[in-house]
């Protein structure tokens, strides 16, 4: 799997690059029906490009005011990425893209 970001560290914020687990903060993500945190959030200077961890076909592409801002997510096999909060949108809906294509 291509790292989703240049220079990701696999580790909390501030010492890494991830500001919250998956299954963190069940108490906040209850009010939503979820058990706890259903992603991994990944921090990282503006303008750093993203990239596709796994090959796969781009599904959805928008840009929403509340939640992620502009997304892509991907289809990959039995796995669905989200990438939000995106500065800008760099593929289209239908397009196949390769693990550590940029996004």
């Amino acid at each position: 799997m291509k790292s989703p970001i240049d220079n990701f560290l696999p580790k909390s914020f501030p010492h890494g690059s991830i500001t919250q687990f998956f299954g963190e903060n069940p108490d906040l993500y209850n009010r939503f029906g979820l058990k706890a945190h259903n992603g991994i959030d990944i921090v990282n200077d503006w303008d750093s490009p993203v990239y596709a961890v796994e090959s796969g076909e781009i599904i959805d592409t928008k840009r929403s005011p509340d939640g992620y801002g502009r997304q892509v997510r991907i289809l990959s096999g039995g796995n669905q990425w989200t990438y939000g909060h995106l500065e800008q949108i760099l593929v289209k809906v239908g397009q196949q893209v390769k693990a550590g294509d940029k996004i």
